[in-house]
């Protein structure tokens, strides 16, 4: 899984996927401006760096929330 490099970036919005050694299909785990402006505690707009270094340093989080979405039989989540 590589956190460093959004797979997409649209209307604001990052998307990482999360596919992880032995996953057939990824999970793709998108993380809106709105939802990393209440997790850092600062207001809108929240640049794209901003939201980078949010995954970049909760990796283990998001791949925590990737993981349970996964077993609720989802594929993709998003954040907001």
């Amino acid at each position: 899984m590589n956190l460093s490099t959004p797979t997409d970036y649209l209307a604001g919005c990052a998307t990482f996927d999360m596919a992880q050694d032995g996953m057939t299909i990824p999970f793709i785990l998108t993380l809106t401006p709105q939802y990393v402006a209440r997790e850092i505690r600062k207001t809108l707009p929240v640049s794209y760096i901003k939201v980078q270094r949010y995954a970049q340093r909760n990796a283990d989080k998001l791949k925590a929330i990737a993981k349970f979405g996964k077993k609720r039989g989802l594929n993709a989540h998003t954040l907001q």
